[in-house]
């Protein structure tokens, strides 16, 4: 069965936070710049394609099993 969901594409590449504010997070009343925002949806959208196109489909790995279980038999 294919993926149903589209992904939520966001082009813009944004600036990677410093290490710092990735170790510490959000802090109250903070309003980060936009360009980390873009950073990490840009970055979500990437792995999220990745997944969608490496991850072996559930019929795929059904028929897999089922070949292996008859080359054993």
């Amino acid at each position: 069965m294919a993926f149903e969901e589209q992904l939520p594409q966001w082009e813009n590449e944004g600036t990677q936070p410093p290490q710092s504010k990735r170790v510490e997070g959000w802090l109250p009343n903070e309003k980060p710049p936009a360009s980390w925002f873009n950073w990490l949806f840009g970055r979500t959208y990437r792995v999220l394609k990745e997944l969608q196109e490496k991850a072996a489909e559930k019929v795929d790995v059904q028929q897999a099993q089922s070949d292996i279980m008859q080359l054993r038999d």
